[in-house]
C-alpha cells in the first residue's frame, strides 16, 4: 500500500493507494488507480460530517521524472472515515508503448504529484496543499495490465523529423528539393489519408515520400543488386532490394497501365506500406 497526505495542515486527509487498473479504448486507455480516503479531523461516528476537496495534478514516471499525463480536476467527498475513490487516468497507444523502455523490464514506477483545494475551508485556513507520492506497479501485475489491452494497442514507428529545414539547407535551395521535413510532411499525409480512408491516396504519398529516401540516402544501384541472389547480397544490398521492391509496389497506385489497372488495394496493404514506408525513413539520419 502507498500512502499520501492531502488536505491541509489543520485539515489533512490521509489517502491509501491501492490496485491499479487498464481498461481498454480505442487508442486510447484508462488508467484507474483505486484508493481510499478519510479526513482525520471529522468526526467518524456523525455520517453528516463531510467536507468537499478539488484535486488535480500531473503524472510522471521514473527517476527523471519525465511528464506522462494531467490528472483532471475533480471533487472528493470527505469524511471522518474511509471513502472508496479512484484517480483516474487516460494514457494513449503511444505512451503505454513509450513506457516500456522507461521501465527496462522492471515494475512501472509513477510519480502521482497532486495540488487539492479544500472547499469552503474556515476563515483563516490556507485552503490548498501539495502532494507527491511515488507509486509503483509491480513488474507482474503491469504484465497482466498489458495482456488485458494488448489486442487494442497499435504499435507506432517513431521517424524523428526537424520541424524546419533552415539550419539543414541552403536558403535558395529549390522548394521542391528532397529533405526530411518533406518527407515526413508527405508520411503524415499518408496516415492522414489511411484514417480518411483514401487507401490509395495513402500509398501514393508513402511512394513520395520513398522518392525522398532516395535522394537523401541513395540505395545502391538497383541492376547489380538484383543480378545477386539473395542468399549472396550483403546487409545494405538486402536493405537496398527492400527499398527498390517497396518502390515498386508504392508506384503501382500511381500508374493505370493493363497491369496495374487491375490491382486491388486494400486499407490493410496501406497498412502495411505505410508501416514499411516509415521504418525505412526512420533509419535515416536527422
Amino acid at each position: 500500500m502507498t500512502t499520501a497526505s492531502l488536505g491541509t495542515v489543520t485539515h489533512p486527509v490521509c489517502v491509501t493507494f491501492g490496485d491499479a487498473f487498464l481498461r481498454p479504448g480505442l487508442a486510447t486507455h484508462r488508467l484507474t488507480i483505486d484508493m481510499t480516503v478519510i479526513g482525520t479531523w471529522l468526526d467518524a461516528q456523525n455520517p453528516e460530517a463531510n467536507a468537499s476537496l478539488l484535486v488535480q495534478g500531473y503524472l510522471w514516471v521514473g527517476p527523471q521524472m519525465k511528464p506522462v499525463t494531467q490528472i483532471g480536476a475533480r471533487v472528493l467527498t470527505v469524511r471522518g472515515y474511509q471513502v472508496s475513490e479512484s484517480l483516474d487516468l487516460t494514457l494513449t497507444d503511444d505512451q503505454l508503448i513509450a513506457l516500456e523502455p522507461e521501465r527496462q523490464d522492471n515494475g512501472v514506477e509513477l510519480v502521482i504529484d497532486l495540488q487539492t483545494t479544500l472547499l469552503g475551508a474556515p476563515p483563516g485556513v490556507y485552503p490548498t496543499g501539495n502532494s507527491q507520492t511515488s507509486y509503483r506497479i509491480p513488474r507482474h501485475r503491469w504484465l497482466e495490465l498489458l495482456d488485458q489491452v494488448g489486442a487494442a494497442v497499435g504499435i507506432t514507428v517513431r521517424v524523428p523529423s526537424p520541424l524546419t529545414d533552415a539550419a539543414t539547407r541552403d536558403a535558395d535551395a529549390a522548394p521542391e528539393a528532397p529533405s526530411m521535413v518533406r518527407a515526413t510532411k508527405r508520411l503524415r499525409e499518408a496516415r492522414t489519408a489511411l484514417r480518411d480512408n483514401d487507401v490509395e491516396g495513402c500509398i501514393k504519398s508513402c511512394r513520395a515520400v520513398l522518392e525522398n529516401i532516395k535522394q537523401l540516402a541513395a540505395p545502391l544501384p538497383a541492376e547489380p543488386v538484383r543480378k545477386k541472389g539473395p542468399q549472396t547480397r550483403t546487409q545494405e544490398e538486402r536493405w537496398s532490394s527492400l527499398f527498390y521492391d517497396l518502390y515498386s509496389l508504392a508506384s503501382a497506385a500511381s500508374h493505370d497501365d493493363d497491369l496495374t489497372a487491375t490491382f486491388i488495394w486494400t486499407r490493410v496493404d496501406a497498412q502495411a506500406i505505410l508501416a514499411a514506408t516509415a521504418g525505412l525513413l526512420a533509419r535515416l539520419p536527422t
